[in-house]
């Protein structure tokens, strides 16, 4: 059951992002007002698909907020990391429960590995290889995986044994789908 609703959730976000690479790809990557849009149109998507998490308990839900953040950074940069992170962050915070730090903690560091990997990428072409990028997202979610340590103390350890085989196959496998459907935009620009 638990794979199941988080696929339909990454299913979700990947066709919101492909939507996402259709609008921006008229606009001028480099500038601001592009960086701009498309940090709302990602931290967009990050909202809808925080609207139907997987919910394990009251207050700690999971969905694919870290995926679309992290690869906001790779294809965006700090300015639409940021914006994005702070959207889902913001939201997050909001909607409270046990989970809240962690979700929030979730956000800042997936911007924070996909800005990295932004100019890790500008530096070596090989960094966007299908089976580099595989890697991108399991250090994504391998530390998405830690921070289940902010969550209350009697959840830590449940919470860990339900996700952490999901998270671990299929948030990593997502993310490279994405990458490549960004990927595969950005050569056709």
């Amino acid at each position: 059951m638990i794979f199941l609703q988080l696929l339909n959730n990454i299913a979700l976000l990947v066709s919101l992002s492909f939507v996402h690479s259709m609008i921006m790809r008229r606009r001028q990557k480099d500038s601001l007002a592009y960086q701009v849009v498309s940090g709302l149109l990602f931290g967009g998507v990050a909202l809808v698909g925080m609207l139907a998490p997987l919910k394990l308990t009251n207050g700690i839900i999971f969905d694919g907020r870290s995926i679309v953040i992290s690869i906001a950074g790779l294809f965006g940069g700090p300015v639409t990391a940021g914006i994005a992170a702070l959207m889902a962050a913001a939201y997050r915070w909001w909607l409270g429960g046990g989970g809240a730090v962690m979700g929030v903690c979730v956000s800042a560091e997936s911007a924070l590995l996909g800005v990295a990997w932004y100019y890790f990428r500008r530096r070596h072409e090989w960094a966007v290889h299908p089976v580099c990028l595989l890697g991108f997202g399991i250090l994504v979610h391998i530390l998405m995986l830690a921070l289940t340590s902010t969550l209350p103390p009697d959840q830590v350890g449940r919470v860990f044994r339900q996700i952490a085989l999901p998270v671990i196959t299929i948030y990593p496998v997502a993310t490279v789908l994405v990458c490549m459907l960004f990927l595969d935009q950005e050569a056709r620009i």
